[in-house]
């Protein structure tokens, strides 16, 4: 599989700073790049090839076939102004590309931004270490993404799920396999102080439908759909840090938290852990839920998010980074080997 990206830039300064941005992504397994070089043409027509005098990473001696697309690029767009970074993406036919698709857990709220500490980095450092370089992991998740609409209007939480899966996710060249963690929001909407939509909308039911859609969708491509059973939602009660359920049972402080979101999430996840209604399950919940029933289905007391950062007294939903590193380990690798024939 190879795929020739052309990308333009204003000018060489700028293309060559983003090609020492790929040298980066490359060193922390982010990237697998086969050839790259920086093309240059001057007032007069005249194309400048520059490639790396000096790599953090080996870089492969650039291909016939990176040099014939390359070439044929440029005799269908002779008068093209070409000032960018241009790589050829090489990978043999057994490489794995693992979409991590869903919401804020996915994406990472309460992480070091940049610091490569969610759990699909954790994924992503796991796979690279058993199998090497044909494995790859994509992060497609938006902070306060839904399964299903509506969805809140001109947010930043983009499309449901089930309008931006061709974009997002079946766009992703060489897709096998999609580890989805996502539901939370919907069974959010309409609770709260601030709410004003109607929460009948989404149901555990018509959340469920939109599951159903998307696996379908995916497995028709020939992609295999690992569900992710959704972390407690519960919010600890703690009168201390001002969450208390014994005097103020009924009180939901954030949509997506409370004991008729807490319901609703214990339907969700007994339908991902049925057989046959994914083709794998990654056990989220029981990874970060402590066992004790004293803790009344809280997520663990060291993996709940206790600094300045966090959104404490009433975010008991995203893990700190203790919470999503044992997420990442808790996911069977052997499932995403190369060549893993189930």
């Amino acid at each position: 599989m190879s795929d020739l990206i052309v990308i333009g830039y204003p000018d060489e300064e700028t293309a060559a700073k983003v090609w020492q941005e790929l040298v980066r992504l490359q060193k922390d397994y982010l990237v697998d790049l086969e050839d790259a070089a920086i093309i240059r043409r001057d007032k007069k027509g005249k194309l400048h090839v520059t490639t790396p005098a000096h790599h953090a990473v080996a870089w492969g001696t650039l291909s016939g076939l990176f040099w014939g697309t390359l070439i044929g690029l440029l005799f269908l767009f002779p008068l093209a102004p070409l000032v960018g970074a241009s790589l050829d993406v090489m990978a043999s036919t057994d490489t794995v590309v693992v979409c991590a698709f869903g919401d804020s857990i996915t994406d990472g709220t309460h992480t070091t931004f940049n610091g490569n500490d969610r759990w699909s980095n954790v994924l992503s450092r796991r796979l690279h270490n058993a199998y090497g370089n044909k494995v790859s992991v994509v992060n497609e998740a938006i902070g306060g993404n839904r399964v299903i609409n509506p969805v809140v209007a001109n947010a930043a939480s983009g499309p449901a799920a089930v309008d931006r899966l061709d974009r997002d996710v079946l766009g992703l060249s060489g897709l096998t396999h999609v580890v989805w963690l996502e539901g939370i929001n919907d069974l959010g909407a309409g609770y709260g102080s601030t709410a004003v939509e109607n929460p009948v909308i989404h149901t555990p039911q018509a959340i469920i439908a939109g599951y159903q859609d998307i696996v379908a969708r995916l497995n028709r491509h020939g992609v295999k759909v690992y569900g992710a059973t959704v972390v407690s939602a519960l919010g600890r009660n703690n009168p201390a840090e001002g969450w208390d359920l014994v005097h103020f049972p009924t009180f939901l402080a954030s949509g997506d938290n409370g004991p008729a979101v807490e319901a609703g999430r214990l339907i969700l996840n007994q339908f991902i852990r049925t057989p046959g209604n994914f083709d794998g399950v990654v056990d989220f919940d029981a990874a970060t839920r402590d066992p004790d029933p004293a803790a009344l289905g809280n997520m663990k007391s060291k993996y709940l998010p206790n600094s300045q950062f966090t959104q404490l007294p009433w975010d008991y939903l995203h893990p700190n980074h203790a919470g999503y590193n044992a997420m990442g380990l808790a996911i069977d690798i052997a499932p995403f080997a190369p060549g893993h024939v189930p």
